[in-house]
């Protein structure tokens, strides 16, 4: 990764580099399954993705060009400090950058079982939420009878929660406005 640059005070941009075994059509699907595009929109030219950070609505931009990845952060009401930080973290999680899959692959590459697997599946990632309720929450949606359930619940939760950015995508909530949201709806 390089560093971060500034642009103005609720944007942070930071320019990444990605790897040659990256597999774009794949991100895109993951973070397609929404027909509807509440919180996410993806398609060739990259990933728009509304989340809340900090009680604060964020849209997470992502644009891919060639090798070469230009994510941005924006935060409603302003960026603190500690934001850019966040976008590092998001983006890795996000794009599935955690972990070095070429290394992985160049040490198992000749196991007798996972071999065969690994050359199928070359340059595979597994892409992780922006967010830890996210990742709890999707787990518990998935846990439905097929993926379309688990996407209707989920942007079922997400609109609930309420919560947009000012570019007009809705946000994944955070625990906060989905207690908001069963708070409000019982009254």
């Amino acid at each position: 990764m390089q560093a971060e640059r500034q642009q103005d005070p609720g944007l942070h941009t930071l320019p990444l580099s990605l790897p040659a075994s990256f597999r774009r059509r794949d991100f895109e699907a993951f973070h397609a399954r929404d027909a509807e595009q509440v919180a996410e929109r993806c398609d060739a030219a990259g990933l728009d993705k509304g989340f809340v950070h900090d009680r604060r609505a964020a849209l997470l931009r992502v644009r891919r060009e060639g090798s070469q990845a230009l994510a941005e952060l924006n935060f409603d009401g302003g960026a603190q400090p500690a934001d850019g930080a966040s976008l590092s973290r998001t983006c890795v999680r996000v794009l599935a950058l955690q972990h070095d899959i070429d290394a992985f692959e160049a040490a198992f590459a000749s196991h007798a079982t996972l071999g065969p697997l690994i050359r199928r599946l070359a340059g595979l990632r597994i892409p992780l939420a922006a967010t830890p309720f996210e990742a709890l929450l999707w787990a518990i949606a998935g846990q439905q009878i097929s993926v379309a359930a688990a996407v209707s619940l989920r942007r079922r939760l997400i609109l609930a929660g309420g919560v947009r950015h000012s570019s007009g995508i809705a946000c994944f909530p955070d625990a906060a406005a989905v207690l908001r949201s069963i708070l409000v709806g019982r009254q």
